[in-house]
């Protein structure tokens, strides 16, 4: 972390380990104001007044409720962020379930939840699965991004995402099969594609980056990643494969 983010972790590491908790809380909760405040920063619609009511929330429960570092943070982001604490248990369930660390776990944590939060109208257990991997994809490219900054590497994230999420519904549309469906039998649906997903997303993202329009980034992620999954299915190295792709891909589209 550089600048402010590094600022900002320092300043709440200090202050967690200020209300008793060991430096493993302590770094937790960092990471938590860290990712908030990115959000925040990123995102118009979220209002600044989060962070203070996140802190309020977060000082609460561990003064008053002696709450580990991991509820605290689970219970501050409902507060701050939902107006109640009624989502703190779907919070800790995705901090629990993520195999990511710092920045990238409270990602993935808030994504989830987002996504649980928005599919409420269907039994959340029949998309669990399907909604751990967008969560996970999320998260992934937020840490796969090379930025400095917290807000920065958001940013990467989301256009990660939308490839991700290209991909996906771009198989499903070509089997007839719907967004519902994929996401009731997502384990089925997703067997043998996650690679391919990953590289699509990770191809177009950076190819937006790169400065190609939104249709030439979808045109060159396509032929990047039938050029690089057709090489490994032919037995070439990943960096062999990945070197033919991009001369494919650049080749088809003129650069």
């Amino acid at each position: 972390m550089e600048g402010e983010d590094a600022e900002t972790y320092s300043s709440a590491f200090a202050d967690a380990r200020a209300l008793g908790l060991d430096d493993a809380g302590a770094r937790h909760y960092a990471n938590a104001l860290v990712y908030l405040n990115g959000v925040v920063a990123w995102d118009a619609f979220i209002a600044e007044n989060v962070i203070g009511r996140f802190i309020e929330a977060f000082d609460e429960a561990v003064k008053t409720n002696g709450a580990t570092a991991s509820d605290a943070v689970s219970y501050a982001y409902a507060i701050a962020l939902d107006g109640d604490g009624a989502r703190a248990a779907a919070y800790s369930k995705a901090f629990a379930q993520t195999e990511f660390s710092g920045v990238a776990s409270h990602f993935y944590a808030f994504y989830y939840v987002h996504e649980l939060v928005r599919g409420a109208t269907s039994p959340p257990d029949e998309y669990a699965d399907f909604l751990a991997s967008l969560a996970e994809a999320n998260a992934r490219g937020y840490a796969l991004s090379s930025a400095s900054s917290v807000q920065e590497r958001l940013a990467y994230a989301e256009l990660y995402m939308s490839g991700y999420s290209d991909a996906i519904l771009m198989a499903a549309h070509e089997r007839g099969y719907t967004r519902e469906w994929v996401a009731r039998n997502w384990a089925e649906f997703i067997a043998g594609r996650e690679e391919r997903a990953h590289i699509y997303a990770l191809t177009y993202a950076d190819a937006l980056l790169a400065g190609r329009e939104e249709q030439d980034a979808g045109t060159y992620a396509t032929a990047y990643e039938e050029a690089y999954t057709s090489q490994k299915e032919q037995g070439a190295t990943d960096e062999d494969a990945h070197l033919y792709a991009a001369a494919f891909a650049d080749a088809k589209l003129g650069s």
